[in-house]
């Protein structure tokens, strides 16, 4: 059955609107959630609930479906600047190969020392084209500040233009190696930070591996002019250059299996091309060994020569060209993963943003139909409650005054049953107080000033009551009697809770004055007494809740043997206190009747200095009463 129609058959049955009325001014989330549809201000509430109802699943829907496309677009500008850093990267490259070509033309015209200023001056052009159009085509970004040449692209063309006019100077290889080889690490530092910021999926590992193709392809470049400083010269000349020689091809294998790794694409074509039995990879790997075993050509007595050097230079740039087509198609790869995402997710988008305009526009049908449904309801539910008002308001009164003086879950069974049978605890905790010296208070006070001061006594202990668990049973006088673990068991926690109460109590009444006695304080005497209890309805004229057992009698006694200010209790009571920990007792000198009592001093978290002041003063002078 709907929640709605049981709300309506709830109010024809038990009269619930006046119930809401009586619950309004202590249980304000009652009030918000269920209303009092006889009032405006209920039936508003009614139906903001109703809208609030379906508003909230239509406002988290739209929130996720939102954050959907947020991180959709989001990912789709991580391939736009995917795609920029390709591009980039790219270009890059291929100023990088210019200077790569431009730096082993200058080291073979340092090492031969022969007329090919024509090959440079082509090769310069080259090189200075393929700078102009990358900074015209992406722009020149300082990357850093310790390479000034890298400022701009004029400062790098005029970086290589002052280097240039000294071709006619003394020259070595390795000088222009270093030259070349500081501009091109300073480009090549570049490319780890042209990489996209963000993961973009599986693109990244395929970036990576384009990185390392690039490094490993200008790792192959410097080998290729440090073997042709080999052949040119019938072997190196120094040790450094054999060093440099043996590290920069460690570094090019390394860079070319790391590539291959993160790269399925780099791995097909390293096993289809590279590493293959070509004649190219053949002939590329017996100058590698002989250069080698041999380094200094002294072994087997190398002489310089050109056919060997031009041998070695175009099968390794055969290599370099398998690189760059090694990079070509990892390029490819990476346009083709983030084309087959972007269609993805476009078509997540129309999709995602189809559902979006269908939950818009069905929101406001869906509200004028639950606000018509609403109104409907509340018309229903108001002539319900006209008619059932009186009965409600008569059954209240009997029931209030049934709850006044039997406990309410005891009362609910006197309405389903007349014959209630007494029941038996095994355990519950029983407090006893009254004013000392009440009969000389009285002697010397009206009736009335008796009754405003019982009433600001009593009040104070029914505030109290409210934030424990014990029921007042009953006050006779001076005389207030309560009890915890009944009419409802609450397991082991009685002695405590009646114990806190005991001491919030006397606490309260120790800043209290009688009203009419300005100079003189109220004074308590409190016992507690914990033990099987049994509890039942007296039945008679008037029927009362009562309780019954000698567990009354010695609660009784460890009042009227206390002292002033004072709490005293049973030996029993002190040992659940002891169970459960986190109060402070004293045992009396003196024992009762043959029992051992105990003064409650208080908490350990409290002022224990507080609850005892006067205690020691006025146990030497105090009478029992």
């Amino acid at each position: 059955m709907h929640p709605i129609t049981n709300e309506i058959d709830s109010c024809v049955e038990e009269g619930d609107i006046d119930e809401v009325n009586d619950i309004r001014s202590k249980n304000w989330f009652r009030i918000l959630v269920r209303g009092n549809v006889n009032t405006k201000l209920g039936r508003l509430i009614q139906t903001i609930k109703m809208i609030v109802s379906v508003t909230v699943p239509f406002v988290l829907f739209i929130i996720i479906i939102g954050s959907m496309i947020v991180i959709r677009m989001k990912k789709k500008e991580e391939r736009t600047e995917a795609r920029k850093a390709l591009d980039f990267s790219i270009d890059l490259t291929h100023v990088v190969h210019a200077l790569q070509k431009e730096r082993d033309t200058s080291v073979v015209y340092a090492a031969r020392n022969d007329n090919i200023i024509q090959t440079l001056s082509r090769q310069y052009a080259i090189t200075d084209k393929v700078i102009s159009g990358f900074s015209r085509v992406r722009g020149w970004k300082i990357m850093t500040s310790h390479y000034m040449f890298l400022s701009s692209a004029d400062s790098l063309e005029s970086h290589l233009k002052n280097h240039r006019l000294r071709v006619s100077k003394n020259r070595t290889p390795r000088g222009e190696l270093q030259f070349y080889g500081e501009v091109i690490d300073a480009l090549m530092n570049w490319f780890p930070k042209s990489l996209p910021t963000a993961s973009v999926g599986s693109v990244w590992k395929m970036f990576v591996s384009l990185n390392e193709v690039i490094k490993c392809k200008n790792m192959f470049s410097l080998e290729r002019a440090f073997g042709s400083l080999y052949f040119i010269n019938g072997g190196f000349t120094a040790v450094d250059d054999y060093f440099d020689y043996e590290r920069v091809q460690d570094i090019a294998i390394n860079s070319l299996i790391t590539s291959t790794e993160y790269s399925k694409v780099a791995k097909t074509v390293f096993t289809e091309k590279i590493s293959g039995t070509s004649k190219m990879a053949f002939s590329v790997r017996i100058m590698r060994n002989q250069i080698t075993s041999d380094p200094f050509g002294k072994v087997n007595n190398l002489q310089p020569s050109i056919d060997k050097f031009q041998w070695w230079y175009n099968n390794v740039t055969l290599h370099i060209d398998q690189l760059l087509d090694m990079r070509q198609k990892i390029c490819t790869a990476i346009l083709k993963t983030l084309d087959t995402n972007e269609d993805i997710d476009e078509t997540f988008l129309i999709c995602i943003s189809f559902l979006f305009g269908v939950m818009v526009s069905s929101y406001p049908v869906v509200v004028m139909f639950l606000y018509s449904v609403t109104t409907g309801l509340h018309r229903y539910i108001i002539l319900m409650g006209n008619r059932t008002k009186i009965m409600r308001k008569e059954q209240a009164g009997v029931d209030n005054l049934l709850y006044a003086i039997i406990p309410k879950s005891i009362a609910a069974q006197l309405k389903k049953s007349k014959n209630i049978v007494a029941e038996c605890y095994e355990e519950a905790t029983v407090f006893f107080s009254d004013i000392v010296d009440y009969t000389g208070i009285c002697s010397k006070s009206r009736t009335i000033e008796i009754v405003y001061m019982l009433d600001d006594i009593y009040s104070c202990f029914d505030e109290v009551i409210r934030s424990h668990d014990v029921y007042k049973v009953t006050t006779i006088g001076d005389s207030y009697m309560m009890v915890s673990g009944i009419p409802e068991r609450n397991g082991r926690r009685h002695a405590t809770e009646m114990c806190s109460l005991a001491l919030d109590i006397a606490e309260r009444v120790s800043r209290l004055v009688i009203p009419h006695m300005l100079d003189r304080k109220l004074e308590l005497r409190i016992g507690i007494h914990t033990g099987p209890v049994t509890a039942g309805i007296l039945v008679g004229h008037r029927p009362r809740y009562h309780l019954f057992g000698n567990t009354v009698k010695i609660a009784s006694q460890m009042e009227s043997t206390g002292l002033r200010n004072r709490i005293q209790i049973s030996d029993t009571t002190r040992k659940y206190l002891e169970e459960e920990g986190g109060f402070v007792c004293e045992e009396k000198e003196e024992q009762v009747d043959g029992m051992t009592t105990h003064w409650l001093i208080g908490k350990n978290d409290i002022d224990i200095e507080r609850l005892q002041s006067d205690s020691v003063d006025q146990f030497n002078h105090n009478e029992k009463i």
